[in-house]
């Protein structure tokens, strides 16, 4: 695979290498977006990029906890750490769901069942 066309990406991945030598091999390959072909002629069979693990989207993690924590009662604070977000965010979310979530006083939640109020609605 040798050719003057690929003796280039070949230099650059050097230069990649030379410039970032704490990186790995796949990180490298991820980071400066290497042909899969160039890295595997350079360094071997590792230069497979490593698939990043995905981060559960804060208003999922919340709400996730909501359905298994009925009529429990949550701190900001513990919405912050839980769903791994400010407390801004974390104010944001539990705002946009007044149906699920009613504000106690200052940083106190109670988490709600909306199907079983709205029974209690239909009841009156």
């Amino acid at each position: 695979m040798s050719n003057w066309m690929h003796k280039p990406e070949l230099w650059r991945a050097q230069a990649c290498q030379r410039t970032s030598p704490h990186m790995t091999i796949s990180e490298l390959v991820a980071h400066y977006a290497i042909d899969r072909k160039v890295a595997e002629e350079l360094w071997g069979h590792d230069a497979q990029p490593t698939v990043k693990a995905r981060k559960v989207k804060p208003a999922d993690a919340l709400m996730t906890y909501a359905r298994t924590n009925l009529f429990a009662h949550i701190t900001s604070k513990q919405v912050c750490e839980m769903c791994e977000c400010s407390l801004p965010t974390a104010l944001r979310l539990l705002e946009a769901r007044p149906d699920v979530f009613r504000k106690l006083k200052r940083g106190l939640w109670e988490i709600r069942d909306p199907q079983a109020d709205r029974q209690a609605e239909k009841g009156k």
